[in-house]
């Protein structure tokens, strides 16, 4: 056991990475256009697509990482602090206006109450908000933590777990919610449920690879990073050419979301790894840039938390979705400029006004007296 003053160094490229992860999170929320079928959305897909695997490969690369000062009831703290909290309450704005406005009338929970409607958006947060299915499916990967730490070890076991989660996530593609969150007839919602706890278990399943591969990763970044340094260009070149090369694949060959795709987010997130790491010093004297991406890091939480706010606001009128009808469906299936410039727009208004209005918050809640803000917004901002 280290030290309790021992504290491990921040992990710029890390940070970097997450700044990436991020934005692309927020671009395949957005920058998905094209008529189905064609070379520009397909490129699109796989470009954009996918950047969750990212998000969960650094959670697991930071536990470990973090491993040494590990402490089972304390670690859950925080994560409630820093994770379940901000989700309910920057949740809670909008779940009241769901609660009160919804009136689609095919909508699963048009006829409960209001106080009822709320309540079931607290509990799970996907039904307002797409991308939040993401907290539940974390928390299990936290739950699970010790056993996680224990299963490492066994070598040949956490070797073998680790191969077999990998085949299970490129040869599967990603669960999805067959009840759906609008549209869904029969069974009462014990059953709706049931279902979704047996979705977002599909999922820790389906995102455990990355999670063991980012611990693993850590480990040997750890013990051969002088290595990985003075070999860096050539495993950036590496990365690189298996990146394109299964984008060539997936675009002019397949043509479809199949392994292709799975495989491409791995590599991607090990090539612009070694990007940070290759382009870390040069980052750092360009204050600007390094500034940036270290508040794209503080705020990705935050901008996860609530960007999808602005695209539902931008493509339905609404903060929330009441129903699959989005007004501007048909021209994001064509290749026109039109179609690409309206996506450029939500993306840089989803990130923008995220940080945005996390940053008035945070003002204000700071105002109050408020130190820890992470706990209303889920933004860690560096003390620098």
């Amino acid at each position: 056991m280290q030290s309790e003053q021992y504290k491990k160094p921040k992990l710029l490229y890390i940070n970097y990475l997450r700044a990436f992860a991020i934005l692309l999170v927020v671009a395949g929320h957005t920058l998905l256009w094209g008529k189905y079928g064609t070379t520009i959305r397909l490129t699109n897909l796989y470009l954009f697509k996918g950047g969750t695997l990212l998000f969960v490969f650094i959670a697991g690369f930071l536990f470990q990482y973090l491993a040494y000062k590990f402490e089972y009831k304390k670690y859950l703290i925080t994560k409630f602090k820093n994770v379940i909290l901000p989700y309910w309450i920057t949740m809670i704005p909008v779940a009241i206006i769901f609660a009160v406005r919804l009136h689609n009338p095919e909508h699963f929970l048009v006829n409960y109450p209001p106080i009822a409607r709320f309540l079931n958006v607290m509990c799970v947060g996907q039904i307002i908000n797409g991308p939040l299915w993401f907290v539940p499916m974390i928390t299990v990967f936290f739950l699970f933590a010790p056993v996680l730490l224990k299963l490492k070890k066994y070598k040949i076991l956490w070797i073998s777990i680790l191969i077999c989660s990998f085949i299970t996530t490129i040869i599967l593609s990603r669960p999805s919610f067959e009840f759906g969150f609008v549209h869904y007839e029969g069974g009462g919602l014990l059953k709706w449920y049931f279902g979704y706890i047996v979705y977002i278990f599909k999922s820790f399943l389906y995102f455990l690879s990355a999670y063991i591969i980012g611990m693993y990763s850590c480990e040997i970044f750890e013990k051969h990073y002088d290595w990985i340094k003075s070999n860096i260009k050539q495993l950036t070149a590496i990365a690189f050419i298996c990146f394109v090369y299964f984008g060539y694949l997936f675009v002019f060959v397949i043509k479809t979301s199949s392994y292709q795709m799975n495989i491409s987010r791995f590599t991607l997130t090990f090539l612009m790894m070694f990007i940070f790491i290759m382009f870390e010093q040069q980052i750092l004297k360009h204050k600007f840039l390094d500034k940036c991406l270290n508040i794209l890091a503080d705020y990705s939480f935050g901008i996860f938390f609530i960007h999808m706010y602005f695209i539902n606001l931008m493509s339905t009128g609404r903060l929330f979705r009441s129903s699959y009808c989005y007004w501007f469906k048909p021209l994001l299936t064509t290749t026109s400029f039109k179609a690409c410039m309206f996506c450029v727009s939500e993306f840089l208004a989803a990130v923008v006004g995220s940080i945005l209005i996390l940053y008035i918050v945070e003002i204000i809640l700071t105002k109050l007296g408020i130190k820890n803000t992470r706990m209303f917004t889920g933004v860690a901002v560096s003390k620098k």
